[in-house]
């Protein structure tokens, strides 16, 4: 879908720009990232300059005695910029500020650094900049936004982030630092914080959620959108809002339309607009938004009417990926290796997708999909790095666009390509520049879906519309709890008005390799149980995190090869179950909302109808075996058992399970 949106009478000329430029899919903001929110505040951050001082120590921040002070021969405005020299690499102290930032509100943040000779071995982990974060009334983290850093000897530089505030954050600080095991010296200077407002109003549509497609025949169907309105920055609490909404053909025929009004607390609406029997075409899709007589903004969606759809990879309307006409589950990897031995590898063990690091730019692109058809496993080919002033952008004398629509023209009518990889983590700073990219890639290639990952979960919703499908990489082992995979797909999910699909990113290493430390990998019973969630919640797909670092140990040692063959052969046990629920996953019809009686702990359950069969997936999270009985649906169900043969018990329309500590499995019941 092409994104336009035109505005009449709007309530300030600067804003009417930040909305053209949130929807126009072509063009990006005036005056870089940033423009895509109008600043909206002060600095709320005390002695962002620090100019202020009192006995040698900047007034406002906690400075670490020994690696930071005031240099008044280095700033990059005023008289005094601050200085962080580190010598010893485990001496990992911070510069901090608690600032006080509204929870919910969106920030953007900034910080002008300069750097000498910032080393570190680590290729993962490098340089000197800030991040935000944030953590509960008890001081407890919850999260954060890290902006990348900048490595070596440089001048004065410019790093910026757009940062939206949780709503449950309670306490939230500003961090200047050098990264773990970093050595060197940098100089910080006019730090600011300054609260943004969003556009007046954002459209995404929910149906047809797929680039505007709508199949034949249409009439008793329904286009679904959801409208968001930013009354507060925008002075419109308390007023009622009329929507108008309508379907317009070429010639601006109106064919359907609908009014719905909003209150003066609503802040969101879904607005449905019954269809009548339409040819295949092109059509508009308008919203108007009025108050009395004025109108405020009118966006614009195009819906494409067709018979069939002729991409050879798209997704359908239950959120599946369909492959040459076929229904697909992605079960794959992430990897660095492609050489032929670690592809059989992998397609032996049942994957069937593969994403790899190194391509972009790699050494012969062709080669690399032409092995990949070889031993049957499908591509998401990566163009995550083609954005320029990121960490790993080539610098082979492109744009990020033209190295895009290079390897697009070069490689979209492979037979091995799944999908384009079009973004890993990078924040909504970068929204402008991602939609771009995607709409460069659709009109290039419209046979093939965009798929990005994220850990921005407050912000997920921001950039539905410049994906087709969103993913998301819980990492949780082992310092976060094992069910933030389940609450990560839930929360994109919703993200995704449940109308995109949403792909999990299971973790199968061990975080010891990038942060050193004592090696704690995840047991075979934590990797299973979170693959397990993935699907129990809703995922479509399945890209594991990542082969690459089965080979290696704390601090990306090469890791003995019994460890790598242990690694190994659970990931394969693991893929294996799995493969014995695709057609389920695929074809099956969800079973409505299975409550069981637990006595303690925590289960998540899924169940699945499929050809006579009834699947329900369990995983218990709790380090308690557990006495789960669950009430099925009806009595039809006369007996269960698991995958691997153990029989299970069907008594008075329940079933009964003893689930073990982090156990996860499936039960097929029958008539």
């Amino acid at each position: 879908m092409e994104k336009v949106i035109n505005i009449g009478n709007c309530a300030t000329p600067i804003m009417c720009l930040l909305i053209v430029c949130s929807i126009l899919s072509q063009t990006r903001p005036v005056g870089g990232e940033s423009a895509f929110f109008q600043r909206s505040g002060e600095n709320i951050v005390v002695n962002g300059g620090f100019e202020l001082e009192k006995d040698g120590i900047p007034v406002g921040w906690s400075a670490p005695h020994g690696i930071a002070s005031l240099d008044p021969a280095n700033a990059h405005s005023g008289k005094f910029g601050l200085k962080y020299a580190r010598t010893d690499r485990n001496d990992y102290r911070l510069v901090t500020q608690q600032i006080p930032c509204i929870p919910g509100k969106i920030y953007e943040a900034s910080v002008w650094v300069k750097g000498e000779n910032i080393k570190d071995g680590d290729q993962w982990d490098q340089g000197a900049g800030f991040c935000i974060e944030w953590s509960d009334e008890n001081g407890k983290w919850l999260g954060g936004v890290y902006p990348p850093c900048i490595v070596g000897t440089f001048d004065w530089q410019k790093i910026s982030t757009i940062v939206r505030i949780p709503k449950e954050a309670r306490r939230v600080s500003i961090v200047l630092y050098l990264c773990r095991r970093n050595t060197g010296t940098a100089w910080f200077d006019d730090v600011e914080v300054v609260q943004v407002a969003p556009p007046l109003a954002s459209i995404q549509m929910i149906s047809p959620a797929y680039r505007g497609l709508l199949l034949t025949p249409t009439k008793g169907k329904k286009i679904s959108a959801k409208i968001s309105i930013n009354r507060e920055e925008h002075g419109l609490v308390g007023k009622p809002l009329e929507i108008i909404s309508e379907l317009t053909d070429a010639k601006g025929n109106s064919l359907s339309k609908g009014v719905k009004v909003l209150q003066g607390d609503e802040e969101e609406t879904i607005l449905q607009l019954a269809l009548p029997e339409l040819k295949p075409n092109e059509y508009q899709y308008v919203c108007h938004i009025r108050i009395g007589k004025k109108e405020l903004g009118k966006l614009e969606e195009r819906i494409n009417v067709v018979r069939q759809v002729e991409a050879k990879v798209y997704v359908d309307e239950r959120q599946r990926l369909i492959v040459d006409g076929k229904p697909f589950f992605p079960i794959g990897l992430y990897l660095g290796p492609t050489e032929e031995e670690h592809l059989a590898r992998i397609s032996e063990a049942g994957f069937n997708t593969i994403l790899c690091y190194g391509y972009g730019v790699g050494r012969d692109p062709e080669a690399y999909m032409e092995r990949a058809k070889k031993y049957g496993l499908k591509v998401i080919y990566s163009v995550k790095d083609f954005y320029e002033g990121t960490r790993y952008f080539p610098k082979v004398g492109k744009s990020g666009l033209e190295l895009a629509r290079d390897y697009v023209m070069k490689l979209r009518d492979h037979p091995a390509l799944l999908a384009w990889y079009i973004n890993d983590e990078l924040p909504i700073t970068f929204v402008p520049r991602l939609t771009e990219m995607y709409e460069l890639i659709k009109s290039l290639d419209p046979n093939h879906p965009q798929f990005q990952v994220l850990y921005q979960i407050p912000d997920l919703e921001l950039y539905y519309n410049c994906t087709d499908i969103m993913g998301v990489d819980p990492y949780p082992i082992p310092s976060r709890p094992i069910d933030m995979v389940s609450d990560w797909t839930s929360s994109a999910i919703k993200a995704m008005n449940n109308a995109k699909p949403v792909w999990v990113v299971p973790q199968i290493f061990d975080w010891s390799v990038y942060r050193g430390g004592e090696p704690r990998e995840p047991t075979f019973q934590e990797k299973k149980n979170m693959f397990y969630q993935a699907l129990i919640h809703g995922a479509k797909g399945l890209i594991a995190y990542s082969y690459f670092d089965l080979f290696k140990t704390t601090g990306r040692k090469e890791a003995p090869k019994e460890l790598f063959e242990k690694r190994w052969k659970e990931v394969c046990e693991i893929v294996a179950e799995i493969n014995k629920l695709v057609p389920a996953l695929l074809e099956g019809e969800d079973v409505p909302k299975l409550q069981g009686v637990l006595e303690k702990g925590k289960v998540h359950v899924r169940g699945i109808t499929h050809r006579n069969k009834l699947y329900i997936l369990s995983a218990n999270t709790s380090s308690d075996s557990l006495h789960l009985t669950l009430p099925l649906p009806d009595r039809c169900w006369k007996s269960a058992s698991r995958l691997d043969g153990r029989e299970e018990k069907v008594k008075n329309g329940q079933l009964v399970l003893q689930l073990q500590p982090l156990e996860a499995t499936t039960c097929v019941l029958s008539k």
